[in-house]
């Protein structure tokens, strides 16, 4: 586990008693990028497309199904390869991947979740899949009997990468807790920094594709669950 940044935020007052904890949903709660890149790199092979795990670092980290494909066969001049119908395909597959029953809680997580409740923390998840898609995956981890709020995603039309700071604000909203102190649990230096950029306390979980990126300004940077990680994280909110 990292050490706390020296950010500092104004956590007096109201706000520091009306804050929950929010987590992407697929990237942070599962290994969801291992279960994206699998499915990609299998459908674009029959396009002519060798999608390798660097070039899906490079191009596929950020926003949805839509601008990640768009992006790869851009980058590839598949220009005659019918966009639509691969967003189509990898977005089926996906779904199907994530409803297979394989696909698990990381370690630790559940216990996490569990303790924030008991604490009296509201929790809320961000995801990039449909609201269909992504409430049917929070049934199946078994994060309903939790509340989990939830606020989906899609692509930026002017090619922001996801999610950006609003996507961190809208959730709160909808969970009716204040941004500001909110603990936030984001997987790529991105999404870390629109956590931050709100005023959340910011938890790294970097998987194999984001290991590289730089975190610097998280309050933690962790590769595992560790039993004391909510305790550390409520002490920097209230003190």
């Amino acid at each position: 586990m990292g050490t706390a940044s020296d950010r500092t935020v104004d956590r007096d007052g109201p706000a520091t008693k009306n804050i929950g904890l929010v987590f992407e949903l697929e990237y942070s709660a599962i290994a969801g990028r291992a279960v994206i890149f699998d499915v990609m790199k299998n459908i674009l092979s029959d396009r002519g497309v060798k999608l390798t795990p660097a070039l899906f670092s490079q191009h596929c980290i950020h926003g949805g199904v839509e601008q990640s494909i768009h992006t790869v066969l851009e980058t590839f001049g598949k220009t005659r390869v019918s966009e639509d119908k691969v967003i189509q395909d990898v977005s089926k597959a996906i779904r199907l991947s994530l409803a297979d029953g394989s696909v698990k809680l990381a370690p630790g997580v559940l216990d996490l979740l569990r303790a924030a409740r008991d604490k009296g923390l509201p929790l809320g998840a961000l995801s990039s899949l449909d609201e269909e898609g992504a409430q049917n995956l929070i049934s199946r981890l078994g994060l309903d009997a939790l509340h989990v709020q939830l606020h989906c995603y899609s692509t930026s039309d002017d090619g922001v990468p996801l999610p950006d700071a609003d996507a961190w604000r809208r959730l709160a909203k909808r969970m009716g807790v204040s941004y500001m102190g909110t603990l936030a649990m984001a997987s790529s230096r991105h999404a870390c920094q629109a956590a931050m950029v709100n005023g959340m306390c910011c938890v790294a979980t970097p998987d194999p594709y984001t290991g590289f990126q730089d975190f610097s300004g998280a309050d933690f940077v962790i590769d595992s669950m560790e039993p004391g990680l909510l305790d550390d994280m409520l002490a920097l909110v209230t003190a």
